[in-house]
């Protein structure tokens, strides 16, 4: 059977339309992923111009943040209670009978210090406040005047209640303002009531301050951190005690105190009740 060159040409015809059907569906993925790739490589061109713009903003974040933190240890400083060797610090890493020792005459500068506030403006001080005494029991110290651990960093509160002025309405006003700006105290004054005639007035308001006590540091600039309080019921040995010498535990902590659950251990010498001083502000 001979074919003819029709049919020939009709095969042929049929099997180009197959392989350029085939071709173009192969095709039409490939140019839209390739399409897709130049988009894509456009857009991170075009990111890349702006890159020094991202740079400008992380420095300019990070300029933000540092002058932050330079702002905060500013005011930081500035209303912190400092720490040895300051004439007014004190060390928290000394051991309860230690503190014990040191605490009376840190109470009494913290005094000074509110008596010098009190006078700013040039008022006169008719009933100034006064600091409390610490407790007289080492065991207390930290926990009762330092709010440790009960507050995580060492803090002195103190709610001085009601304290009398008299002065002009502007010597007043500047002596309440004041308590604002304490040097190493968060301090408010609040409820002011003036009485009297001007230019002589009486003036009372309440003052509560807030002073949180600096941590020693070692050498090396790491915090040294507060002595650990003793456990409740625990209780303090002295080694200047003969009757302890003889029967010290292993586990006695460094600095002349051992920790004990209270069972049969010996208390050291009480340490004496604070003496008297640095009283109130007063005219």
């Amino acid at each position: 059977m001979k074919i003819s060159a029709l049919t020939i040409f009709i095969w042929c015809l049929a099997i180009s339309v197959i392989a350029l059907t085939a071709g173009f569906a192969r095709r039409d993925p490939t140019v839209k992923e390739i399409q897709s790739w130049l988009k894509y490589r456009d857009g991170m061109a075009k990111e890349q111009k702006n890159w020094h713009k991202a740079v400008d903003r992380v420095n300019a974040a990070t300029a933000l943040g540092e002058s932050q933190i330079t702002q905060w240890n500013a005011i930081a400083n500035a209303h912190t209670l400092p720490t040895v060797p300051d004439k007014n610090g004190i060390d928290l890493s000394l051991n309860a009978w230690d503190l014990a020792m040191v605490v009376p005459d840190y109470r009494n500068k913290i005094q000074a210090m509110v008596n010098q506030q009190m006078k700013i403006g040039g008022v006169k001080v008719i009933a100034g406040p006064r600091i409390p005494v610490p407790p007289t029991d080492p065991d207390k110290i930290l926990s009762g005047y330092f709010n440790y651990p009960a507050i995580t960093a060492p803090a002195l509160v103190f709610n001085l209640g009601t304290v009398t002025v008299e002065g002009t309405y502007q010597q007043i006003s500047d002596n309440v303002k004041a308590w604002s700006s304490m040097p190493h105290f968060l301090a408010v004054a609040d409820g002011l009531r003036l009485q009297g005639t001007s230019p002589k007035l009486t003036g009372t308001y309440a003052v509560t301050i807030v002073g949180f006590v600096a941590v020693p540091k070692n050498p090396d600039g790491t915090p040294k951190g507060v002595f650990p309080p003793l456990p409740e019921n625990g209780r303090v040995i002295s080694f200047a005690d003969p009757s302890a010498a003889a029967g010290t535990p292993a586990n006695a902590v460094k600095g002349g105190i051992i920790k004990g659950n209270g069972g049969g251990a010996t208390k050291g010498p009480r340490v004496p009740p604070p003496g008297r001083g640095g009283g109130p502000a007063n005219g």
